[in-house]
């Protein structure tokens, strides 16, 4: 027996191509049945032509259970924690005027054959319907929150020149550092650009962390624009309630105004000492999970999650009303 050596018969051995044969993984249009769960849909969204793209409860399992009869033109299933799904069509079925389509014990009757291939449905009031698809501005796979996505394509560092003498030094210092950091951490090298001196038009479809707050960061004006939580002097706004006080850190992230794909990372607080609070963040570290939003104080240090003052997720739409939100009513 020479192993390895032995011929081209050891290196093309039959039996395993056989079963690399019988062993494929099957086209879209094979598939009859999808039993797919997720915990995050811009992680992992589809699987063969179903997708999930919006959660009730974001961050906890969502699961879709969907048959299939191609013939009838007929999709009948169940879902959990479920509110956007799409469905192929194209490619799937033989096109026809409708599909019927049976979710959660609803019939929703004949819908018409979309004109992109795809069938929307959402869950609204209890009930699923039949929609367009979805506004990129809303939530989904391609951007769907929560703090450290917001540093995907290729993200860049935007440092604050417009605060007091203190807060522009610890803006640049902490830029250079997370650079440093993620040079070390991620072996990566990161762009790091003065408010003053970016240009958004630079930088199409990246993602950017600011660090400081709307007044500090002149760049803020240019990438977000409606946000109900903001970062401001001695205030954090998060919709129609604001906290003044000069001593708050302040991490969220909001889709970059001028994308539909690309997002903004928010480091800073409201004041000097909440800024210099946000230096104990550990999110380059991996397995480190965040919120969309997240504000606490200097009780932080003595308290740890004890000292944090609200956190949370926005809504579909990006905003606080009909997000999921926890408040510690013990700080003031």
């Amino acid at each position: 027996d020479d192993g390895h050596d032995d011929g081209a018969d050891c290196l093309d051995w039959q039996p395993i191509f056989d079963m690399f044969a019988h062993r494929r993984l099957p086209q879209m249009n094979e598939v009859q049945s999808v039993d797919f769960t997720t915990v995050c849909p811009e992680h992992s969204a589809s699987s063969h032509w179903a997708r999930i793209e919006m959660q009730e409860k974001q961050l906890a399992p969502s699961r879709i259970q969907i048959q299939l009869f191609p013939n009838k033109g007929r999709f009948e299933g169940t879902t959990e924690n479920v509110t956007r799904l799409r469905l192929q069509l194209d490619g799937v079925i033989t096109q026809r005027e409708s599909v019927s389509i049976q979710l959660d014990s609803q019939e929703l009757g004949e819908c018409a054959w979309p004109t992109d291939g795809a069938l929307t449905l959402r869950m609204s009031e209890g009930k699923w319907q039949a929609e367009a698809s979805a506004s990129l501005k809303l939530k989904g796979p391609h951007r769907c929150g929560w703090l450290k996505n917001g540093m995907n394509h290729r993200f860049v560092l935007v440092y604050g020149t417009n605060g007091s003498a203190a807060e522009n030094e610890w803006s640049f210092n902490k830029a250079r550092f997370d650079a440093e950091q993620w040079w070390y951490r991620g072996n990566g090298a990161v762009e790091v650009v003065a408010d003053k001196d970016f240009r958004a038009a630079a930088y199409p479809d990246r993602g950017v962390v600011l660090y400081g707050n709307r007044v500090t960061n002149l760049a803020f004006d240019l990438l977000i624009q409606g946000s109900p939580v903001e970062a401001k002097p001695k205030q954090a706004v998060m919709g129609d309630k604001a906290v003044v006080r000069d001593d708050l850190a302040m991490l969220y992230t909001y889709p970059r105004a001028d994308s539909d794909s690309a997002s903004v990372v928010v480091v800073g607080g409201t004041g000097i000492k909440g800024m210099r609070l946000t230096d104990r963040v550990a999110y380059f570290t991996s397995g480190a999970s965040f919120p969309d939003v997240l504000v606490f104080g200097p009780e932080m240090l003595k308290y740890g999650t004890g000292g944090l003052l609200v956190g949370g997720y926005f809504s579909e739409d990006w905003k606080v009303s009909g997000g999921d939100w926890v408040w510690n009513k013990t700080i003031k």
